[in-house]
């Protein structure tokens, strides 16, 4: 196996985009890469999974075929993982497209992005509202102080009760 830097495969699956709209490059040849570690990200399909997860749920419990009272927990591990899939893909889809390639994250995003200062120390959250599921970047909690940790505050309690 061949191993292939992210800036080396940048760089073929560039040129392979450009060989399938008939504007020269070369066809992708990935037979014997490793691409582990390689986590490449398409918007546009993040979108698709996000939108047929969205229409699974919207009906689910109307369109799920339950087989007896024994199969609910079935029933739920499925809504819950369906729920799940269209959380991780509207992360990854504002992800990718709020940073592009990063880290080891390559995306079909090749756009310029600049480095966005304001987005340091911050988190992805993610929230359903009227069934949708949303997400958006906001500032990071601080850690706190060690004495401030729950298990310093703990024992400082303990100690002065003799509890």
């Amino acid at each position: 196996m061949r191993k292939i830097s992210p800036e080396e495969l940048r760089n073929i699956l560039e040129s392979h985009k450009k060989w399938l709209a008939g504007e020269g490059g070369k066809r992708a040849d990935l037979r014997n890469a490793d691409l582990s570690g390689a986590n490449l990200r398409n918007v546009n399909k993040l979108k698709e999974i996000k939108i047929r997860a969205e229409k699974l749920l919207t009906d689910f419990f109307d369109k799920y075929e339950l087989c007896g009272v024994s199969g609910i927990p079935d029933m739920m591990r499925s809504y819950d993982a369906v729920r799940t899939t269209s959380a991780v893909a509207d992360a990854m889809k504002l992800s990718a497209e709020r940073y592009g390639n990063r880290g080891s994250c390559m995306t079909d995003n090749n756009a310029d992005i600049a480095d966005r200062h304001e987005d340091e120390n911050c988190v992805v959250m993610t929230y359903i509202e009227n069934g949708v599921t949303n997400s958006y970047v906001r500032p990071a909690r601080s850690i706190p102080e060690r004495d401030g940790w729950f298990e310093t505050v703990w024992a400082d309690y303990k100690e002065r009760t003799g509890k």
